[in-house]
């Protein structure tokens, strides 16, 4: 982009001498973003992964050339399944992208030629196998670049976070359930857990668990037997509680008809 300096002539009063010089108002930064899936997973976090590379919109140019930091806790497969990258979404979608080097601490990669650049709303993404992850918790960034060539940088809005997270969360409690003895064949049991963003799996009977979310009802139950009902929570990561578990009967058999023992004498 060009703008125009501009000083009135003093000899020639008919047009003003210009110089054009370059500028930068209006001109927008180059900017990405980076994420990275799955995450979060369990410990020791091996197989397979996606970072997205997002040349975000307006960015003032194609890049060429990106870099990934692998952490210190990772090894990265570069034999039997090494990193393969391509544009996976945007208006310049399906080039693929040259592995330039793989090292223990970063996978470097390249546009093949100016034709394949990301662009801008394109997305590169990078799948990889990681044959070594870390033995406990974490938070792991994966820290990403992006450029256009030398001296051609573009800013990080965000990067890519792995979390390890082998930690099962707390069994959840039981808020609301049927009295027991109770004669109702419709039930309804509300729970929660004290983690936040957990899911919940339930099971009536030992019939075996599957996804539930709280309040859960159950219909047409058996009459006059007793039931166990069990819930555990899940996390993102996929650790698994213990679990909590509600037993009760159902009864709906009248009592006999009393009888009278004790009577005055008819008549009296």
């Amino acid at each position: 982009m060009k703008r125009a300096l501009c000083f009135p002539g003093v000899l020639i009063a008919l047009f003003s001498t210009c110089l054009f010089m370059p500028g930068t108002a209006g001109a927008a930064p180059n900017r990405f973003q980076g994420s990275i899936a799955p995450s979060p997973v369990q410990p020791p976090a091996t197989g397979t992964y996606t970072i997205a590379i997002t040349n975000q919109p307006n960015s003032n140019d194609n890049a060429t050339e990106a870099h990934i930091g692998i952490p210190s806790s990772f090894v990265v497969d570069g034999l039997i399944s090494p990193p393969v990258a391509s544009i996976v979404s945007g208006p310049c979608a399906g080039p693929s992208w040259t592995v330039a080097s793989l090292g223990v601490s970063s996978i470097d990669l390249v546009a093949p030629d100016a034709s394949a650049a990301l662009c801008d709303r394109g997305t590169l993404g990078v799948t990889f196998n990681v044959l070594v992850g870390p033995s406990g918790d974490g938070t792991f960034p994966w820290m990403t670049q992006l450029s256009a060539g030398p001296g051609v940088n573009f800013a990080a809005e965000s990067q890519p976070t792995l979390v390890v997270d082998g930690t099962p969360p707390p069994p959840p409690s039981i808020d609301s359930k049927p009295a027991n003895p109770t004669n109702q064949t419709n039930v309804s049991f509300g729970f929660s857990d004290t983690e936040g963003g957990v899911s919940f799996q339930c099971q009536l009977d030992g019939t075996g668990f599957s996804t539930c979310s709280s309040p859960w009802p159950y219909s047409g139950l058996t009459p006059n037997a007793s039931h166990t009902f069990d819930v555990k929570a899940v996390d993102p990561a996929g650790n698994e509680s213990g679990v909590t578990s509600y037993a009760w009967t159902i009864d709906t058999a009248p009592p006999p008809a009393p009888a009278i023992t004790s009577a005055p004498p008819d008549p009296s």
